[in-house]
């Protein structure tokens, strides 16, 4: 159950020097809205983002580019490590939950992850696959026939879909599923494991779907000590924000008239008239579904809170 209490504002850890955040990016999860939206927010407000990929550990990142003092660089990989990584406000990328934690705690982050309906998400992410890989002349029916023969397969294999658990696993957990036996004891352990790090890590949980409320959320917390919050900020930020969910919005119909036939909500829509396929589906998904209800449940909460503050 989760606790009545869930806070909003940072903390969590004992009396950190400074906070900050770290932005789990979870695949097909909002990523290209968020790296920017930070990076916009970074300019307003005076604060720092780093965006990093390839992360293999805090020490073996690729910066992707940065914001500092209202200007945009790429720092040099050559010399990045967690220590650069704690001169940053904001840092945001594929990487593990708790990958840049600070046993000196001198910099305690804030996690933020967003997550998404999990057929949603499987689905847009072979789709994505077939468009980069330049695959456009793949038909709606043979990309759900080929959805159906990958989960099929899987499932004959006792495997579980378990994506999200490459970001919501701590590093040292992630280690240890080598010693773990494969099959369902082991999917619903390491879900388990997921939830309860969203919440140990006090995380704050945004949702695709409800992107206007997930805004609200961050626009709350990402008001705290330590920035400039004079009349004029306010104002840009209550912009930037605005600008921010408008643009989701219209890139959510955007994306659709994009991928023309072949859209994640076209594939999702045939998929679901083979009642008896969506039953292998389901088992396929169940435990990815577990993560995404408990973090649903958490963004609803993180909402409520924050609309009982501003009355």
């Amino acid at each position: 159950h989760l606790p009545a209490n869930m806070p909003i504002l940072p903390g969590g850890v004992a009396s950190p020097t400074r906070e900050g955040f770290a932005f789990v990016h979870v695949y097909k999860a909002a990523g290209s809205t968020l790296r920017d939206l930070f990076a916009s927010f970074a300019y307003v407000c005076g604060a720092s983002w780093l965006a990093l990929s390839s992360c293999t550990s805090a020490d073996r990142c690729i910066p992707k580019f940065a914001v500092a003092d209202r200007e945009m660089f790429v720092p040099d990989p050559s010399t990045f490590n967690k220590t650069v990584a704690a001169d940053f406000d904001i840092i945001g990328g594929h990487f593990r939950i708790g990958t840049f934690d600070y046993s000196d705690r001198t910099l305690a982050r804030r996690h933020i992850t967003f997550l998404r309906d999990a057929k949603a998400r499987f689905v847009s992410g072979i789709l994505f696959h077939l468009k980069r890989n330049d695959d456009t002349e793949m038909s709606l029916e043979d990309a759900v026939r080929m959805i159906k023969n990958r989960v099929i397969g899987s499932r004959k294999a006792d495997e579980y879909w378990s994506k999200s658990l490459t970001y919501l696993l701590t590093p040292e957990q992630a280690a240890s599923l080598g010693t773990m036996a494969k099959g369902e004891d082991t999917a619903k352990a390491t879900a388990l494991m997921a939830v309860q790090n969203l919440v140990m890590y006090n995380t704050v949980v945004g949702m695709t779907e409800n992107m206007a409320d997930s805004l609200s959320i961050l626009r709350h917390v990402l008001s705290g000590p330590g920035l400039e919050t004079g009349e004029d900020t306010k104002r840009r930020l209550d912009d930037l924000f605005d600008k921010f969910s408008d643009r989701e919005r219209q890139e959510s119909v955007r994306n659709r008239s994009d991928m023309g036939d072949r859209s994640t909500t076209s594939v999702l829509e045939l998929l679901e008239k083979d009642t008896e396929f969506m039953q292998t589906f389901n088992e396929y998904l169940k435990y990815e579904d577990l993560i995404t209800g408990y973090a649903s449940r958490m963004h609803e909460l993180q909402y409520r809170e924050v609309t009982n503050s501003l009355r």
